[in-house]
């Protein structure tokens, strides 16, 4: 029994293992450009943004967390029967305040469904959860919210910005885009210590799997 457990979580810390791995090369080679250059980003171009969460004031409170943020988003999932067999969830949400990374006098709009991916572990998202409750009757409500004047790091693709004409926000498409509070600096040596962990994880318990096979 300990073999196949061994083996097994040495199959699990490989496949980490290489997707630390096409992570690390998929950032790497994407063009590291400044908010003001995004502006004329063509969409559709994945990049790596760094830059500032907005430092207040005003400072908002998260409706349900209480916590001090400069944007919040209150996400609600309710579950409809249609029958006593048939039942779908219904998702709606309400946000306030300024959900841009900035720098230089510049900024470009994260959307949430790209500021609430993990990029880095260990570094907190961009959108961070503050508040969750599940409900009795099925669904539940979440609150996320940007905590002021945080230093963040986002790999995202470039969209076309809604109304404003020919403006440009940074969202979610690939498996590899996230976001993460961290100095850019910082983002290419996790990464590979991340990689470097597995790998020395999945080579350890290898090795024990094949000394209790052949002991």
């Amino acid at each position: 029994m300990l073999v196949v457990f061994a083996y097994g979580f040495a199959v699990l810390f490989t496949g980490l293992t290489w997707r630390a791995w096409l992570r690390r090369l998929r950032i790497a080679g994407r063009p590291v450009l400044s908010i003001a250059e995004v502006a004329d980003a063509e969409p559709g171009t994945a990049v790596v943004v760094a830059g500032r969460t907005a430092g207040g004031p005003p400072l908002l409170t998260g409706p349900w967390s209480g916590v001090r943020c400069v944007w919040w988003e209150d996400e609600v999932t309710t579950m409809v029967h249609h029958s006593s067999e048939r039942f779908e969830y219904l998702t709606t949400s309400e946000q306030s305040g300024d959900a841009n990374l900035h720098d230089a006098g510049a900024r470009v709009e994260i959307a949430p469904a790209l500021g609430r991916r993990w990029l880095l572990g260990g570094h907190e998202r961009m959108m961070r959860q503050a508040f969750s409750r599940d409900y009795s009757a099925g669904g539940g409500r979440t609150e996320y919210v940007v905590d002021a004047d945080t230093a963040v790091v986002v790999a995202g693709v470039v969209e076309i910005a809604a109304p404003a004409p020919g403006g440009r926000r940074l969202g979610h498409v690939h498996w590899a885009d996230g976001t993460a509070r961290a100095r850019l600096d910082e983002i290419t040596d996790r990464l590979m210590r991340t990689q470097r962990l597995f790998l020395v994880s999945a080579l350890s318990l290898t090795l024990v799997a094949v000394v209790l096979t052949v002991t």
